[in-house]
């Protein structure tokens, strides 16, 4: 099984631990930006990318290797998604979307799209999912993963959503969200994977993120 990454947040460069999936085993660790908070592994290039929130980069590590490639600037990076179709990542934040190449880390295209929260991705549908909200409003963006051109946008019933998954089986994405970020009375709102319709709503407390994992968050 391929390394998983780990992650200490100290707001001076942080590190990042592989571990052996089997195990739970340390095997590597490796310097990383400002505030490490989110990694993704790419079990097809062996490499696993780290958001530094408080510098604004990613890192890019060699899991076989256990040190770091390469750094690349992504503005406040929230999310990360692996495209391992296409052989690269994509991370939201800062209202944008980056896209890396999954091998080298270097930039693919210049930012677009609005898009600072959590990702789901279905490569075959070929769709992305962004939602995205404040205080206020909450949303579901529905986009072409391959061009990252927008096609349609759904409305939430709660303005803070939290996290994404996508079911491959029943072509159903998953969203999890929270009134004002509050510890309670939240929900999981079930999408249709291919036209972006809602299909229905179930009540949710924070953290029961779980099952959205359950649901299966692979591309």
């Amino acid at each position: 099984m391929p390394p998983e990454a780990a992650l200490d947040r100290p707001r001076g460069p942080g590190r990042a631990s592989l571990l052996d999936a089997r195990t739970g085993i340390v095997v590597a660790t490796a310097l990383v930006g400002k505030g490490p908070w989110r990694a993704a592994v790419d079990e097809t290039s062996g490499r696993a990318f780290v958001l530094n929130r408080f510098d604004n980069t990613v890192s890019v590590l060699d899991v076989r290797r256990g040190r770091v490639v390469n750094t690349t600037y992504a503005y406040q990076p929230s999310a990360l998604v692996v495209d391992t179709a296409a052989n690269r990542i994509i991370v939201a934040g800062g209202s944008q979307l980056t896209v890396l190449d999954a091998t080298t880390g270097d930039l693919m295209t210049a930012p677009t799209a609005a898009c600072d929260q959590p990702l789901a991705l279905d490569s075959q549908t070929a769709r992305l999912f962004c939602p995205s909200g404040s205080l206020h409003y909450g949303y579901l963006q529905v986009l072409n993963a391959e061009t990252l051109n927008p096609i349609t946008t759904m409305a939430l019933i709660d303005p803070v959503p939290s996290a994404a998954g996508v079911d491959r089986l029943t072509k159903r994405v998953f969203i999890v969200s929270n009134p004002n970020d509050s510890l309670c009375c939240g929900h999981v709102s079930t999408f249709d994977a291919v036209t972006g319709d809602l299909q229905g709503t179930a009540d949710n407390r924070r953290g029961q993120e779980a099952a959205v994992k359950t649901a299966g968050q692979t591309a």
